[in-house]
């Protein structure tokens, strides 16, 4: 092995996460995300727009990188690192620790402990350590975004506000890809209403502990 840190002087800390694809991740404290072989060869380089890199975690199928940072945001990547999504900001919290379900289908993100409220004079002041579990698979991200989109004109009457025919031909494909892989029917099926989970559709629990 050779040395892959930028700055052998450095005293930053990385986090690393091991592909089962046979290729590793370093996340940085000035916002980068490096994937390396094994034989120290740099293969991909992303950036997570300013935020320190304080967890990683990849999928159980290599295919996906999930990132936390010192500003509370979890972004998913690919492999490639073609930024797939954000989950919401949790205020006043930090990322520590990411955890994919064996199937993939889901993500744990451990957040740094946070002081709960203020104590008054010799009061104990408890510390929370949050967990979410957030829905992290490319098919429940588009069921979240079809299913937000499913009443907007942009969706379900693209004609009414398109008119370049090229964006009027994706905004097609668009509802075709959610009717057919989301709704459960084709384009010429009736048109009809789905259950909806508001803002936190993708938020399936939390947990507080000390």
């Amino acid at each position: 092995f050779r040395n892959i840190d930028d700055n052998e002087n450095s005293d930053n800390k990385y986090n690393i996460a091991f592909s089962p694809k046979g290729v590793f991740a370093v996340g940085s404290p000035d916002s980068t995300i490096k994937l390396w072989s094994f034989n120290g060869e740099l293969l991909e380089r992303f950036t997570t727009f300013g935020a320190e890199v304080t967890a990683l975690s990849f999928s159980p199928d290599g295919e996906r990188i999930a990132s936390g940072g010192k500003d509370g945001k979890v972004r998913l990547w690919s492999s490639a690192g073609q930024l797939l999504g954000e989950f919401p900001v949790i205020p006043d919290l930090s990322v520590v620790r990411l955890s994919f379900s064996p199937d993939g289908e889901n993500l744990a993100v451990v957040m740094k402990e946070q002081f709960f409220g203020r104590a008054s004079p010799g009061e104990p002041v408890f510390l929370a350590e949050p967990i979410f579990i957030w829905r992290a698979s490319p098919d429940s991200w588009l069921e979240a975004a079809c299913n937000r989109l499913q009443y907007h004109p942009m969706l379900n009457q693209p004609e009414t506000l398109i008119v370049d025919p090229d964006f009027l031909q994706a905004a097609y494909r668009a509802r075709s890809t959610c009717q057919q892989r989301v709704w459960g029917y084709s384009s010429t099926a009736k048109w009809s209403p789905i259950n909806w989970f508001g803002d936190d559709v993708q938020l399936i629990g939390r947990i507080f502990g000390r």
